[in-house]
């Protein structure tokens, strides 16, 4: 067993043979970094979304509820559902809470700031175990009617860049789309909201969501954008909870036959098994895997060039061990010391990977990716990403020394010495270095292939016809405070927004839509039947996506018209309502396709049915694969005064520059 004193005698002199090669030093400090640096970069990002812990109380007996709707797996409820189940769960649940984000303004001195909020309810905090880092959190007390308490919770991110960390703040107002709000508390540090990424600037009660939003969603069964959280009895298993919630569902199917826009089941999740949002998660984890085994193998290489190159320089190092054995030294001090060197190697690469780390993740936080939402994610190097660097850089370094360090050092070395080929080398270390090679070769391969593979898949992707685009499109998300004007106002406000970006040089057209396509945090959906089409016996109504579009919207997203008309502005509130429907929706409900002067049946007492004036070409809305998606638009002439304008988004279709 080596003493104190052998271990700092053996890093002292593998410092001494490092600063005596700063050439290879060099090389082999920065191959290393560059695979640790890349490996920690991924890692951390695997860190923020799958394996920081979220402080919440008992995370055991948390679970996730979600509505599985006939086109829509794992669904958000809305706000008459929640109601619905948590009075109907009493016996299976112990608290039950849930949030809807929410795009909105702050007003400050400098200007208008767009953050994310989340409107939660008032058992939102109390059922995942939260308590504000100062002040207060949200209460029942605060969430009694609509309107009625105009009180915010900060975020601690927002609260550190707003109000510069100060306690001071709890107590002053805040003012979100032209209403002064107090505010009551700080949310904890490592509190990232309901879905990592997406950490709100603030949190409001519930029952100010339409004060928010600038639209009516309490009371509206169709609108489907709360993710509810429950927390179980003791006792009490996700099976057993699953059928409380199927008794739900047969209360509100035997209240209101054909009017429940959810007519499959509600699911339950634990909550420690959800990333993000479940359809996403699998393609989150997969990712994760993929970049990890990428940038795994990439420091693999990297440890089997510097291996090999270690084993050749053991040949000239053979006489040295040689005569340190033949004068009485140990095998396994000899052994110990060449590894201490390659470990050095390794922490020092360790040191600068982070370094490069930093700076990768830096350049990653600050860059402006084309996200439909803004993705804010806590990427810092806490002690699970240290322990990891350190643990790679310890395991690389002692990797790259064990083979050279046995092999230099045989027992019968000094006897093998005039069996040394004429190539130099005993067959033993021939052996290794073929091997070395070949690991190098067959790492290489792997790369190289993963690369083929992606880019064949990248071209795959291009190649599918997602129905809309083909020219270069700009997006700008508009927040349209409609809370601030009446509908007449907030209708010429749009409408010079939309003259003044058609004014811009080389805009050939310019549309706008509150849901973008491909966008699966923001899809909505649409119940509706037909005259003369039964629905499926398992279903009482038929559903399809929606989106509120203007006229401008079809051409500036490229999706043609191919049978009817555009929407008018004859197509006003107080006119009949009207549609334009995908080709998919036209051939799945009506004989041959022809669907225009055709009527889709809305569901409740107060809807409107729709006459469908077009056919629109077919577009990707969820994802690129499978059949095309049924889809549904309406015009935003006649939807302003019943859907959220938040995401107002004006498509600009520019010109093609002519070759001089």
């Amino acid at each position: 067993m080596p003493t104190f004193d052998d271990i700092r005698r053996d890093v002292r002199d593998s410092l001494r043979a490092l600063t005596r090669r700063p050439a290879f030093t060099t090389v082999a400090v920065l191959s290393l970094a560059l695979g640790i640096g890349a490996n920690t970069a991924i890692f951390s990002l695997v860190n923020a979304v799958m394996l920081r812990a979220v402080p919440l109380q008992d995370p055991e007996a948390l679970v996730n509820l979600y509505l599985h709707s006939p086109t829509f797996r794992f669904g958000t409820f809305s706000y008459p559902d929640y109601e619905d189940v948590r009075d109907g769960t009493k016996g299976v649940f112990s608290h039950i809470g849930a949030s809807q984000f929410a795009p909105v303004q702050i007003d400050g001195d400098g200007g208008v700031d767009l953050v994310f909020a989340e409107a939660v309810t008032g058992t939102y905090f109390g059922t995942l175990g939260i308590d504000a880092f100062i002040g207060r959190t949200i209460l029942p007390e605060d969430d009694v009617s609509p309107g009625s308490h105009a009180v915010v919770m900060l975020g601690h991110g927002y609260w550190q860049r707003a109000f510069g960390g100060s306690t001071d703040a709890v107590g002053q107002t805040l003012r979100v789309a032209g209403r002064a709000y107090e505010i009551i508390g700080v949310a904890p540090p490592d509190f990232p909201g309901s879905m990592r990424g997406l950490t709100p600037a603030f949190y409001a009660p519930y029952m100010m969501i339409e004060e928010l939003m600038g639209a009516e969603m309490i009371e509206a069964r169709g609108n489907h954008s709360i993710f509810p959280k429950a927390r179980l009895k003791p006792g009490v298993t996700i099976p057993e909870a699953t059928t409380a919630l199927a008794a739900v569902v047969a209360d509100l199917t035997a209240r209101a036959p054909g009017g429940w826009e959810r007519t499959s089941e509600f699911a339950v999740l634990p909550h420690a098994d959800v990333l993000l949002f479940p359809p996403m998660d699998p393609f989150i984890r997969a990712t994760a895997w993929l970049l990890t085994v990428v940038v795994g193998l990439v420091l693999l290489l990297a440890c089997t060039n510097l291996a090999s190159f270690l084993l050749a320089r053991a040949l000239d190092r053979r006489r040295d061990v040689a005569v340190r054995l033949s004068l009485g030294a140990s095998r396994s001090s000899l052994v110990r010391r060449l590894v201490t060197e390659t470990t050095l190697l390794g922490l020092l690469a360790g040191l600068v990977g982070i370094g490069l780390a930093v700076a990768l993740l830096g350049l990653l936080q600050s860059a402006d990716l084309p996200l439909p939402v803004p993705v804010e994610l806590d990427l810092r190097l806490d002690w699970n990403v240290l322990a990891f660097t350190l643990g790679i850089s310890v395991a690389a370094g002692v990797l790259l020394g064990l083979v050279p360090a046995l092999q230099s050092t045989r027992p019968d070395l000094a006897s093998t010495l005039k069996s040394e080929t004429a190539a130099g080398g005993q067959p033993g270390q021939m052996r290794w270095r073929n091997a070395l090679v070949v690991t190098q070769l067959t790492v290489s391969l792997i790369l190289l292939i993963g690369a083929g593979l992606f880019l064949r898949s990248f071209q795959e992707v291009q190649a599918v016809d997602i129905g809309f685009g083909g020219e270069p499109t700009a997006l700008m998300t508009v927040m349209v405070p409609t809370t601030r004007f009446t509908e007449d106002q907030g209708r010429l406000y749009t409408q010079r927004l939309l003259d003044r970006f058609q004014q811009l040089p080389g805009v050939r057209s310019v549309g706008i839509t509150d849901r973008l396509h491909l966008n699966t945090l923001s899809n909505q959906s649409i119940g509706f039947n037909v005259d003369g089409v039964e629905p499926p016996a398992d279903v009482e109504y038929f559903s399809a996506n929606r989106a509120e579009v203007d006229a401008g919207f079809f051409d500036a997203a490229g999706i043609p018209i191919v049978r009817g008309r555009n929407f008018a502005a004859a197509d006003q509130p107080d006119t009949q309502r009207v549609a334009i429907i995908s080709e998919a929706t036209a051939q799945r409900f009506f004989e041959d396709g022809d669907a225009v002067g055709r009527m889709l049946r809305r569901l409740g007492d107060n809807a409107r049915d729709l006459l469908v004036v077009g056919i629109a070409g077919d577009a990707r809305v969820r994802s690129l694969g499978g059949d095309p998606e049924l889809m549904v638009y309406l015009p935003y002439s006649q939807a302003y005064g019943s859907f959220s304008l938040s995401w107002l988004v004006p498509l600009a279709t520019r010109r093609k520059r002519r070759r001089r």
